[in-house]
């Protein structure tokens, strides 16, 4: 006996095959799967994806104009930060945008942003751990969508009352900066 791929072949060689998947579907996957139906269908999700496209877009030119004028307005009401933004505009420009990163609502207020920002410039090498600990003093905000509340809801449930431990540190960091002897 020979291979049985070949004795396979050999034996239905003669037949063509008929079936195809617009054959075995009803009326509607007949239509589904028709030339004019996958066009159709091809032509919808081009129009989703492209929608999608410029929403995103939108959104991120909406993001960066907004960043720039909160962080002018952040200027504005604390001058001297500009003694620290050009010392290193690109230090301190990575400090705002990851401030507005990991915490939008402190970052679009001028007053938080400023004091936050401050911090981060004086102590450059703390930078992380201010940033983290924005993130614990960030407001819980109601949610908006369906999204936003699945997230919330995690956040909500995740967030733990800082440690005895935690609690000391930032005390001593607070104690630091404001020139208090501990």
């Amino acid at each position: 006996m020979g291979n049985p791929v070949d004795s396979y072949f050999s034996e239905y060689s003669g037949r063509t095959k008929t079936a195809s998947i617009g054959k075995t579907l009803s009326g509607a996957g007949q239509a589904a799967f028709s030339s004019k139906g996958l066009m159709t269908l091809g032509m919808h999700t081009s129009a989703v994806i492209g929608a999608e496209m410029l929403i995103s877009a939108a959104r991120k030119a909406y993001g960066a104009a907004t960043k720039n004028m909160d962080q002018k307005q952040m200027i504005e009401v604390n001058p001297d930060l500009v003694e620290y933004q050009q010392r290193d505009p690109r230090k301190f420009n990575q400090h705002y945008s990851s401030l507005r990163h990991l915490n939008p609502v402190f970052a679009s207020d001028p007053v938080v942003a400023g004091s936050y920002m401050r911090r981060m410039s004086e102590f450059p090498e703390n930078a992380g751990n201010i940033l983290v600990e924005s993130i614990g003093n960030a407001p819980r905000i109601a949610p908006t969508g369906v999204k936003d509340y699945a997230a919330g809801l995690n956040v909500m449930q995740s967030a733990a009352p800082p440690s005895e431990m935690d609690q000391l540190r930032l005390e001593q960091m607070r104690n630091s900066m404001s020139g208090t002897p501990e």
